[in-house]
């Protein structure tokens, strides 16, 4: 699976389901405490829609780097989130 790295140099874990004749592209951001493999089943339902799907691991969940159990600054998710939307819109153009 490919990853992105944050300004502070954490690797995030991407997990891509890609449509062959995609209609648009859905970005899944799980929640504290989860990790992105846990929406598989959303992701199925999605793709059979039409959109092709993309989430990650949040940063200290799942297979990304980061302190596991804790967030040192909130904001840090937020950035994260920028960077995966950038990178999205790249692999996922319109």
């Amino acid at each position: 699976m490919p990853t992105l790295t944050t300004a502070d140099g954490l690797a995030l874990q991407l997990r891509e389901w890609p449509c062959t004749y995609a209609r648009g592209t859905v970005l899944i951001v799980h929640g504290l405490g989860e990790h992105i493999g846990r929406y598989a089943q959303v992701a199925a339902q999605l793709l059979r829609c039409g959109r092709n799907v993309v989430g990650y691991d949040q940063r200290g969940h799942g297979e990304s780097e980061g302190a596991r159990g804790g967030l040192n600054w909130p904001d840090d998710l937020l950035r994260d989130l920028a960077i995966v939307i950038d990178a999205v819109r790249v692999r996922h153009p319109g």
